[in-house]
């Protein structure tokens, strides 16, 4: 996968986060919003959803009055340009009839994002303290050509809790490592899920918990199951495993016999490990 790609492949996932609204009167509001991002286009673009107020969590009717912005949800499409070696980013907000195009790239360790809104006022949309369980974000907007600058929000977001996973790690040994790890780093890719550095554990950004071991023999009957946020993913999960060189062990579907809503797609791995991603909504 192109490195490029991980500038803002690292916030997938959900996220929970504490704002303040710099109003023109010069009060401020405290709000909350949800966040999430998810690969889109086949993993060739990220899509961002935000919300506030938040429609559940511990956040949920915390947020104060702030005029028009009381109910406001938007999303943003990011697609990587290598001839800008940047990000092209159009963001949609329903509520307020709003629209805005930006540009976004890497620089001096924030993610800095510039553009111009529908009704002409241009932006910076800039990320900063960056890692891999929170990261801040405000927005800045000029409407005299850049001369002066305002901060209209700016919030601190941690990624949301998700439901406990069922292991704490998971060991495979595999006969030839480096087609288990292709065949992993693709699989998992639509998941989330990517290659930590030490090149041989795979997990959430920081967070290896499946990690490959040179010496197993094939057939070893191993079964791993991966969570899955819904079952689109576990329809990409299943294609690209197809793809990496897996085997098919059962096609995406509900699982009835499970529970009501129990979908799941399986795969046999290049080592003979059955590989299973599930939704449970």
């Amino acid at each position: 996968m192109n490195s490029a790609l991980m500038l803002f492949g690292q916030f997938v996932g959900r996220w929970e986060a504490e704002a303040q609204a710099f109003l023109p009167d010069g009060s401020v509001r405290k709000h909350y919003w949800q966040i999430r991002f998810e690969w889109a286009l086949e993993n060739r673009a990220i899509q961002d959803v935000w919300i506030t107020p938040p429609r559940d969590g511990p956040n949920v009717g915390k947020s104060e009055r702030w005029g028009p912005f009381d109910n406001q949800y938007g999303t943003t499409i990011r697609v990587y340009d290598p001839k800008l070696d940047a990000w092209r980013a159009t963001w949609i907000d329903p509520c307020a009839g709003y629209r805005a195009e930006l540009i976004g790239r890497l620089k001096d360790g924030e993610i800095f994002q510039e553009g111009t809104g529908s009704d002409g006022t241009q932006l910076r949309w800039i990320y900063s303290d960056i890692t891999p369980n929170s990261f801040r974000w405000r927005a800045e907007l000029s409407r005299d050509g850049g001369s002066t600058w305002f901060k209209a929000i700016q919030l601190l977001a941690k990624r949301a809790k998700e439901r406990a996973d069922m292991y704490d790690h998971i060991g495979l040994r595999v006969k030839d490592l480096k087609t288990a790890v292709r065949f992993y780093q693709t699989t998992l890719h639509p998941l989330g899920y990517m290659l930590d550095d030490s090149g041989t554990g795979f997990g959430p950004k920081g967070q290896p918990a499946l990690w490959l071991h040179a010496g197993g023999k094939p057939g070893g009957g191993t079964h791993v199951a991966f969570r899955a946020g819904d079952r689109a993913t576990v329809d990409r999960f299943h294609a690209a495993g197809l793809k990496a060189g897996g085997r098919d062990n059962g096609k995406p579907g509900v699982r009835s016999d499970y529970s009501p809503n129990y979908y799941a797609a399986f795969l046999v791995d290049p080592d003979g490990n059955n590989v299973e991603a599930v939704c449970l909504e």
